[in-house]
């Protein structure tokens, strides 16, 4: 099984440049066993290696007792570890999202936040393939059924090649326990009901169906790789102030066009858009009209020009948290820089004190305190107030603060986080 986890670092180069490790671990069979093999891997790839744990505060008493079991391990490996508080159900009634999905914000944000050069996560074979079937169930593109991808920012998955089988074999080979999640034998979420009833059917027809399986998935990311690297010329070659041309669009081959379409639609809309999605807007770029995608997105193709507008957005795909004082986003870098006597900055002091900094778009229920004029508004109504049009506003850049806004891009620094010795410059990506 090491030798598939290490044929992985080196295909992927996971771990190229890399000195310092995170490991992200639940304490359940998969995490447990990435730990073992990073410390087994740590003298071979010279990293030094900590742990993060996230209690998302769901599951009362076995909630506690597995952040309980972590704790034990890393004491007894003598490895230095972090653990984390976060009330998922909190965060997910505040932004209106199912708590799943405020789970995975929570850990995504946290992996930005640490100071390590990666953070590894245990998903394996087995996830990849479950969630390549989800995608396809729901309808998704070659993209989708390439399933998880062994790298996302920093975020790094050395077990994607090994099996969830395979890691319960070498954690009982080596006398190694783990906690199990009680909620993973429920088939109340979706990805539950894949994984106890649809890859053993799978399995049943090909009882080596998910390594088979792996074969589809990396010729899908292959053909995605490819595409991707096409459908970008196209769009830099269609690229027009506030929108693209319709014309080059509507020239390309039909799966280059999609992809175009598709990665116009993810620049700014988090939700996977399906085929149904893209050929609807397909129609629209032939026929003129516009699409509505989501409750706050349209697709409008007018004149000789086609364009996403949206009403209004909670996040965009550009979040990132500060590695040292900047954040490379999809609008350019994000830079705070040291200045002597900065009127309406940032203070030094306050902001590089937390430990959660990142800069992202406009949520649901975000304040900001003027320093000039001490009064407290929502972005929303700061916003209505200065008339900016609701398809400009999900792109104004806010730097947060343990979730609290210290600064709102055109409007300066909030009160709680005013000073004169730390500036914020964005510098754009070049066309």
């Amino acid at each position: 099984m090491i030798s598939k986890v290490i044929q992985t670092i080196e295909e992927e180069h996971l771990l190229d440049g890399v000195q310092s490790v995170c490991a992200a671990v639940s304490g359940g069979a998969d995490s447990i066993c990435m730990l073992e093999v990073l410390c087994d891997l740590r003298e071979r790839y010279g990293f030094t290696l900590e742990v993060l744990h996230i209690n998302h505060l769901l599951r009362g008493e076995q909630a506690m007792r597995d952040e309980a079991f972590v704790v034990s391990v890393c004491e007894k490996k003598g490895l230095p570890y972090q653990v984390l508080r976060i009330d998922a159900a909190a965060r997910a009634r505040e932004l209106h999202i199912g708590v799943e999905e405020a789970g995975r914000l929570i850990r995504y944000e946290a992996f930005l936040a640490s100071p390590c050069d990666a953070v590894a996560v245990a998903h394996t074979l087995s996830d990849r393939t479950e969630t390549a079937l989800f995608r396809m169930a729901r309808g998704t593109a070659v993209h989708g059924a390439a399933g998880i991808l062994p790298r996302r920012d920093k975020v790094i998955r050395p077990l994607l090649r090994v099996t969830r089988t395979e890691v319960e074999e070498f954690l009982t080979a080596r006398g190694i326990s783990w906690v199990q999640d009680s909620t993973n034998d429920l088939d109340d979420y979706s990805r539950n009901y894949v994984r106890h009833t649809l890859v053993p059917a799978f399995q049943k027809l090909n009882p080596a169906f998910e390594e088979t399986f792996s074969g589809f998935m990396d010729a899908a990311r292959e053909q995605t790789d490819f595409l991707r690297q096409e459908a970008k010329k196209l769009l830099l070659a269609a690229k027009r102030q506030n929108g693209y041309d319709k014309t080059a669009l509507l020239a390309a081959h039909p799966a280059l066009r999609r992809e175009a379409l598709r990665m116009i639609l993810a620049q700014q809309i988090e939700k996977d858009m399906t085929r149904r999605h893209i050929l609807l807007c397909e129609t629209a770029l032939a026929e003129g009209g516009t699409v509505q995608l989501t409750k706050d997105w349209f697709f409008t193709a007018k004149g000789d020009k086609a364009m996403l507008t949206g009403r209004r957005k909670a996040f965009l795909p550009w979040e990132a948290a500060f590695a040292g004082l900047r954040a490379e986003t999809v609008r350019g870098t994000v830079l705070l820089q040291k200045v002597t006597d900065g009127t309406g900055c940032l203070s030094f002091e306050k902001l590089t004190a937390q430990p959660a900094l990142c800069v992202r778009s406009r949520r649901a229920g975000d304040t900001f305190s003027s320093a000039s004029r001490g009064v407290t508004k929502t972005l929303k109504k700061l916003f209505n107030e200065a008339k900016i049009p609701p398809e400009e506003r999900s792109r104004i850049c806010v730097l947060s603060v343990n979730g609290a806004v210290a600064w709102v891009e055109g409007f300066g620094a909030d009160a709680h986080f005013a000073g004169t010795d730390l500036r914020v410059e964005i510098v754009p990506l070049s066309e």
